[in-house]
Order: structure tokens, then C-alpha cells, then sequence
């Protein structure tokens, strides 16, 4: 009568959404981890790939150095830094292998393969066929299943508070039953032995102690702290959105006055730095429209996982010959030459 069973039955209804909301939730974080992980291993070969070369290309030295101080015109010195250098570099090249096995082994891990380092992630970016759908942050994160869960558990929430509140109710019962009744067994096959009864109940809380009232407002506080954890959910997703969407503007006119002033560029560069720390882990440049200078690449080299420029901060070169200018920067850090800026947003 007062909506108690029907409240209870959107309660059950609620909470199996968000454990379907869950499930999706973990398939989708698993799906990033490894993705991450995918990014992480191919970074790493990159720079073992890098350290190789830097190996080489001090032996090289070393042994240049080395034939110069044995002809004479070279000095002690020389050589011993060079030799220095070319053992530094072996070193690094060491803990660059260590890296890359480290990183096969998380995605070893996450596929559920034996946690060993023979996994490559060799081979080209993915490519992007499709554009993304237009639309605002914010509904983009109401998609979120974790987002979906959180909110489920509000509605079963909301829905225990009704349950609760009708236990203050009476309770009506209605119970009937009908049969056959006789202490002969050969009567039992006759109509006129036929038997009912129809009983009605009601029932009222006339003394509890207040442990219904007390039920009450403990689902109203469970109310509650479901809905401060959906917000807390919601906020952490901005934040997360925010994160991602990190770039760096610079203006034209500012980037016509700091192209050819050094201290501008290493103060902007310095500036880059205290802003992201070591936070940001993709950084798309030119989202704003604006042409960013080559100079302050190794500032935010230093600070992203990736770096994925678009066509907005070259405005009408050839990509091909954006991509050599930031080729022979010699970056570490994977960077990326992206025309349109949506498909930046969808790789990020």
C-alpha cells in the first residue's frame, strides 16, 4: 500500500546497473592500463634503440680520442674523458634494457601471459579512421561507467530511504487458502468436501525502541554519502579529463617577440616546467590555434610521456617538414605530427 515492495524492487534494480556499470568500468580501465602500458614498452625500445646509437657513437669518439693521444698531438685528458663518456653511455644504454624489459613485463602481466620480457611493441602508430563526435566535455563523461555506477547507487539509495520510511506504516496482509478436507480418504474426491478461508491482517509497530526511526535516518545518511561519492567520482573524472587536455598556448605576437630572444625562450621553457611538473602525461600542442616555437620542445619534452602536435601550431607548412624540424631537436620523448586536431583529442 505505502510503496514499500515496489521501492525495494527498484532498490535491487539499481544496484545490479551499477554492477553491470562496474563491470564495464574495470573491462574499460583494463583497456587503458594495457594501451598505456602498449605506449610505455614502445617508448622504451626507442630509447634503448637511442642509447645504442649514443653507445656507438661515443666508442667511436673514444677511440678517435684515443688514436689522436697515441699519434701525439693529442693529450691525456682527451682520451680519459672520452673513455668516461663511452663508459657512462654503456651504463645508460644498461638501464635503458632494464626499463624495457620492466615495461614488457607490465604488459606481459596485463594480457595474463607469464610476466617475461620477450614482448615487443615494434611497429607503426595506430591509425586513426574516424573523427570524434562533437559534443561537450561534460557529455562525454556522463558516458563514463564509473560515473553511471555511482549514480545507480544514489537511485538504490533513494529507494532503501522509501523502504524504510513505509516500515513506519502499518502493514496490511491478506492471505487465503483452499483445499479438501475429510478423515475418510475416499471423500477427498468429492466437491462437497471442498474447504477455503480467506484471512486479513494488519499489523503496526507499537513499540520498537525507535529502531525504525533510527533505520531511517541511517538510510538518509547512506543517501547521502552514495551521492558525496558520486561527486567525488564526477570531480575526479574533470580532473582526469583536465589532465589530458593540457596544452601550452603562446600567441602569435608573443611568439614573434620570443623567437629571436634566447632568454624569453628559457624563461618560457623554465615556465612550462613549474606548471606541469611531472603531471601531465600527454601534452597536445596548438589546440589553441596558435604557432608554438620549436625552441620550447625540449621544455616540454621534459615534462609529458608524449607530445602530440597538431596542424594548428605549424598553420600551412608541409608536415613532413614539421615532423624533420622536430626530428633534429633529437627529443627522447615520442612526438607526433597530427593534422587535425580532433583525431589528437581521440589519440590522447
Amino acid at each position: 500500500v505505502w510503496g514499500r515492495i515496489r521501492a525495494g524492487v527498484s532498490a535491487a534494480a539499481a544496484d545490479q546497473a551499477a554492477a553491470a556499470a562496474d563491470y564495464q568500468s574495470a573491462r574499460q580501465s583494463l583497456a587503458a592500463q594495457t594501451m598505456q602500458a602498449w605506449f610505455d614498452l614502445g617508448a622504451a625500445e626507442k630509447l634503448v634503440d637511442l642509447g645504442i646509437r649514443k653507445r656507438d657513437s661515443f666508442d667511436s669518439t673514444s677511440k678517435l680520442v684515443a688514436r689522436r693521444f697515441e699519434l701525439g698531438p693529442g693529450n691525456l685528458s682527451d682520451a680519459e674523458l672520452a673513455k668516461a663518456d663511452a663508459e657512462n653511455a654503456r651504463a645508460d644504454l644498461e638501464q635503458r634494457r632494464d626499463d624495457r624489459d620492466r615495461a614488457a613485463r607490465v604488459l606481459a602481466t596485463l594480457l595474463g601471459e607469464y610476466p617475461d620480457a620477450s614482448r615487443s611493441a615494434a611497429g607503426s602508430w595506430p591509425s586513426l579512421n574516424r573523427s570524434v563526435a562533437a559534443g561537450l566535455p561534460s557529455d562525454l563523461l556522463r558516458k563514463r561507467p564509473d560515473i553511471d555506477a555511482a549514480y545507480q547507487r544514489i537511485r538504490a539509495a533513494d529507494a532503501r530511504v522509501k523502504v524504510s520510511h513505509a516500515d513506519l506504516f502499518p502493514s496490511f496482509s491478506l492471505t487465503g487458502t483452499g483445499g479438501r478436507t475429510s478423515n475418510r480418504l475416499a471423500d477427498l474426491a468429492r466437491s462437497s468436501f471442498d474447504a477455503w478461508s480467506l484471512i486479513a491482517g494488519l499489523s503496526a509497530p507499537l513499540f520498537d525502541a525507535g529502531e525504525r526511526q533510527a533505520e531511517l535516518g541511517a538510510a538518509g545518511k547512506r543517501a547521502e554519502q552514495a551521492y558525496q561519492n558520486w561527486r567525488s567520482t564526477v570531480l575526479d573524472a574533470f580532473r582526469h579529463a583536465q589532465l589530458l587536455g593540457r596544452f601550452w598556448q603562446v600567441d602569435e605576437h608573443t611568439y614573434a617577440d620570443i623567437a629571436h630572444n634566447t632568454e624569453k625562450i628559457a624563461a618560457l621553457s623554465a615556465e612550462i616546467e613549474e606548471r606541469f611538473t611531472d603531471q601531465a602525461r600527454i601534452l597536445i600542442v596548438g589546440m589553441s590555434g596558435r604557432r608554438v616555437p620549436y625552441e620550447v620542445f625540449p621544455a616540454l619534452a621534459r615534462v609529458a610521456k608524449a607530445i602530440i602536435v597538431t596542424g594548428a601550431s605549424f598553420k600551412g607548412q608541409d608536415p613532413n617538414e614539421v615532423r624533420r624540424q622536430i626530428d633534429a631537436i633529437g627529443l627522447e620523448t615520442p612526438t607526433l605530427v597530427i593534422s587535425e586536431p580532433r583525431q589528437a583529442l581521440e589519440l590522447a
